[in-house]
This record gives structure tokens, sequence and C-alpha cells, in this order.
């Protein structure tokens, strides 16, 4: 039996818990994530001229296209807080015909403070407090961009009740994990 397929979103701040989630629901080896492609193509996670986000981020969307294509199950681990990169990463799975969802990590700015707190690698929390403001935002749009289902994930559940709930939210769906 050939898999529908399906791709989805992983949205929310630096420290919400968005990729100990992916993984646990959809599998590691069905994450694209930012942070591995940046350190793959650039060297390092830390690289951000302009030049390292923009190869990071087209060999992300090419990774997802591949996966698309093949019509395997993927979830996008990065913060995916612009409104415009949502919209590539949904026109990709639209072009291959997967239903894409959007899953937001709703944590609150001190939850993921405290979670980068215990990083080996932090995010500055300058950076995390501007997440969270545009976290705030997508919950609002995200409704009104498009994708086949949006699902809220409260970031303070332990990590087998979120991706179990995850998962339950799927299933009942049709959509595989």
């Amino acid at each position: 039996m050939t898999s529908e397929g399906l791709l989805a979103v992983m949205v929310g701040a630096a420290g919400s818990g968005k990729s100990e989630l992916a993984a646990a629901v959809f599998g590691e080896q069905n994450v694209v994530s930012s942070d591995t492609m940046r350190a793959l193509v650039c060297g390092s996670v830390w690289a951000q001229e302009t030049a390292d986000h923009d190869d990071t981020f087209a060999m992300v969307l090419r990774a997802v296209t591949m996966r698309c294509k093949r019509r395997l199950v993927t979830a996008v681990d990065s913060t995916a807080l612009l409104p415009g990169w949502r919209d590539q990463l949904r026109e990709t799975a639209a072009d291959a015909g997967v239903p894409c969802v959007a899953v937001l990590v709703s944590t609150p700015q001190a939850e993921c403070l405290r979670r980068n707190a215990g990083r080996e690698r932090r995010v500055p929390e300058d950076v995390i407090a501007a997440h969270c403001e545009r976290a705030a935002w997508a919950r609002w749009a995200l409704p009104h961009e498009g994708f086949a289902a949006v699902l809220t994930v409260d970031g303070t559940r332990s990590p087998d009740g979120a991706a179990g709930w995850l998962a339950q939210q799927l299933a009942e769906r049709g959509w595989p994990s």
C-alpha cells in the first residue's frame, strides 16, 4: 500500500519542544531539521550570514521536495515563524499532492528560556523573546494560511503526553505519523 504522505510543519519558538516532539511522533529519520542542515551545509549550526541562511533553507526545501515527491511522511523542524517560509513548504506539499499540516508548539516564553538555559547550544534570550512574539502572531495567522489542519500542542505537557496527543490527532484525521 502506498502512503499518501504528509508534511508536518513544526511552528514555534526556540526551546518550545518542536524538535523532541517531531522526532517522537514522526521518527528522527523523517525529520528535516534546519539546524542539522545548517551544520551540514555551513559547517556549524551557528552560521548566521545571509548566504548561510539562504543556502541552509534552500537545502531544507530541496530535501522536503524530494521527500514529498516520494510521498514520505516528513516533519520540518525549523521555527517556521515567517509566513513566507510556511507558504513555500505548503506549496511544495500541494505540488506533490501531499497534505500539509501546521503543528504549533505553544510554549510560554519563561519555559522556552528555562529549557534554553539547560542546553549546550543556547539561543540568545532576545531571539527567544522575538520568537515568542512571532509565535503568538502565528497562532492567529495559521488557520487562515491554507493548511489541511492546524494542530496546537501545549508545549508544557510532558514529551510523552504531547507526542501521544499529536499522534492521536493525526490518526483521527486518517494521516500517518
